[in-house]
């Protein structure tokens, strides 16, 4: 029994010594389980940091494409507002342009209706005083011809009466002659 009892002692050994065995194999594969663990873990945080910095990157690259584009975008705006500036300017100086022209257009009518309104003023002034003259010459030779018919007039009643005085008188006479003839 004793023999027994060294090989149950034995076995019991073995056994303990297998479950240590078990339990350190047990503690070394929990061991390695937590350093893959940790590694994975590692890893994993290496990544989310990689990650991290590639969304930051990718963020700044994004930011900075962004910021490429609004100072494109604002020198295009620049450039196409200096245009349209200029377009306004040439527009207002071809406007300032034809306004002048158009003024001195009106103005060059207005100045030839003017000369030609006086030209008509002066002709209508010609006109009256021709009419007026040409009416004064008539009254004044209505007038002289109607003094000259008088004046003859008054020369013919003049020569009638002096010559019908002579008539009168030669028959006086003759009437004298003739009674002083009949009383002789």
């Amino acid at each position: 029994m004793a023999e027994e009892l060294e090989k149950d002692f034995q076995k019991e050994m073995e056994r303990k010594q297998r479950a240590v065995e078990a339990q350190a194999e047990f503690v070394e594969a929990n061991a390695r389980i937590q350093k893959l663990k940790e590694e994975e873990k590692t890893r994993e945080l290496e990544e989310e940091k990689r990650t991290l910095e590639f969304a930051q990157e990718k963020e700044k690259m994004s930011n900075l494409r962004k910021q490429k584009e609004e100072e494109r975008f604002k020198s295009k705006q620049e450039v196409r507002q200096k245009l349209i500036d200029k377009q306004v300017e040439v527009l207002k100086s071809l406007q300032s342009n034809e306004e002048k022209r158009y003024q001195k257009q009106c103005e060059e009518v207005e100045q030839k209706a003017q000369v030609e309104f006086e030209e008509k003023e002066k002709k209508i002034a010609e006109m009256k005083a021709s009419i007026e003259k040409s009416r004064a010459l008539q009254v004044e030779k209505k007038e002289k011809e109607e003094k000259q018919k008088k004046d003859e007039n008054d020369r013919l009643t003049q020569d009638w009466h002096q010559r019908m005085t002579v008539l009168v008188i030669c028959k006086l006479s003759n009437h004298k002659f003739i009674e002083q003839g009949r009383a002789r």
